[in-house]
């Protein structure tokens, strides 16, 4: 079992972690780029990988859809579903977790974790299923020791979609949560602003496909290895 290597003295009173999904947890941003590019050339709009992100990058499907629709004035009402099986045979071969992500979980398994997401509830156990797998690796003797499917939340719920704080404090009240004691790991900018707006520590996970997040956000932390969360555990 891994064990990173602490001073006592830089550990702090947190209890729980709130994570993204996709770009936080599991890498998937770079499958929903390539998505992104392949539907949208078919209707002859082209965008750079870092247009993409900048323009779609942690927004519900549904809301990046209606943007591309009402800029580009493409009517295609089969482009979610075009979209998600694109994305769905892609993630058969190319879905994984970030960096040092499947450790820590291990490592801080008493502590409280939840998954906070714009996903619906399927898309993200699917795309957890590529985590879950990596930590059954690190530790065989103990599987399901991640992130239980009832700490999975999805703003589907009711229809609040990040930025909206909503998702993160349905989080908040279904754990019954102490704020102070809870951080918030993200990696977009709607992630971001909505971890703000609660007033919970917001860390930015840096996942090579995000480095711009540094300029926008610099007041915050920022993390390419989620190892290194354990200092606040």
């Amino acid at each position: 079992m891994f064990k990173l290597k602490t001073s006592n003295s830089k550990k702090m009173n947190f209890k729980n972690i709130l994570f993204d999904c996709d770009g936080t947890l599991v890498l998937t941003e770079h499958i929903y780029t390539k998505a992104y590019q392949i539907l949208l050339a078919m209707h002859n709009v082209y965008l750079s990988e870092d247009e993409i992100k900048r323009r779609y990058s942690g927004k519900s499907l549904s809301i990046a859809v209606q943007e591309i629709e009402q800029e580009f004035k493409i009517t295609d009402p089969q482009f979610i579903s075009k979209f998600e099986s694109l994305c769905s045979e892609m993630k058969k071969t190319d879905l994984k977790p970030t960096f040092g992500t499947p450790e820590v979980l291990d490592e801080l398994r008493e502590i409280n974790k939840y998954v906070v997401t714009n996903a619906p509830l399927e898309v993200a156990f699917n795309n957890l299923s590529a985590l879950n797998q990596a930590m059954q690796e690190i530790d065989s003797k103990s599987p399901g020791h991640g992130i239980i499917s009832e700490n999975v939340i999805s703003a589907h719920t009711k229809g609040k979609f990040k930025p909206d704080s909503d998702v993160f404090e349905q989080a908040i009240a279904n754990g019954n949560l102490n704020k102070s004691e809870t951080i918030i790991i993200e990696d977009s900018i709607s992630g971001v602003q909505a971890g703000i707006q609660t007033g919970i520590k917001t860390i930015i996970f840096l996942n090579d496909h995000n480095q711009h997040m540094k300029e926008l956000y610099p007041d915050l932390e920022h993390i390419n290895d989620m190892r290194k969360i354990t200092k606040y555990f």
